[in-house]
């Protein structure tokens, strides 16, 4: 069995647990770019889990929030 590892939450690197599982900044970012990604900033979360890979949320723009956001009752 084995656990999710947070490499990236709130846009900001968790460097200790890279280097626990023995992974480099240049591979993370490799893996990154791979998705489109351009920085570690420009994600919510990432998470790593054996077998399974890379798992990565991204913030969305803030355009996007604003475009689908319902108005209230009051509004």
């Amino acid at each position: 069995m084995y656990v999710p590892v947070t490499l990236i939450r709130d846009g900001q690197l968790l460097a200790d647990e890279l280097a626990e599982l023995g992974k480099t900044e240049q591979w993370l970012a490799a893996k990154l770019q791979k998705q489109g990604i351009a920085s570690p900033k420009d994600v919510l979360i990432a998470e790593w889990l054996e077998g399974d890979g890379l798992f990565v949320q991204t913030y969305q723009p803030a355009e996007r929030q604003r475009s689908t956001r319902r108005p209230t009752a009051s509004e």
